[in-house]
């Protein structure tokens, strides 16, 4: 399991935070996508700071990896507006 927290704010525009997630977790670039999408909709919606935590989890025997992705309201990571969540199977 690994996981990463971040802030959108550090980050100049949603592609720059989409290579940036990828760059942490790899995988398929529709799910960074995707997840810059939702920031972007939330941004549109007046939420002027989303706080991000993503978690990986891996299995060996199946070499499955599911991303999940959770944008919360607050700093210590309360209030949760939205997750996302993606699964892939690698070498396939």
């Amino acid at each position: 399991m690994t996981t990463f927290k971040t802030k959108q704010s550090v980050y100049r525009n949603t592609a720059a935070l989409a290579a940036t997630l990828a760059g942490f977790m790899g995988g398929p670039v529709g799910y960074f996508m995707g997840a810059a999408g939702v920031i972007e909709g939330l941004r549109n919606y007046g939420a002027k700071e989303v706080y991000i935590k993503m978690v990986q989890y891996y299995n060996p025997y199946t070499h499955m990896v599911q991303n999940k992705m959770y944008f919360y309201k607050n700093a210590n990571y309360t209030n949760l507006i939205k997750s996302y969540t993606e699964t892939h199977r690698l070498f396939s």
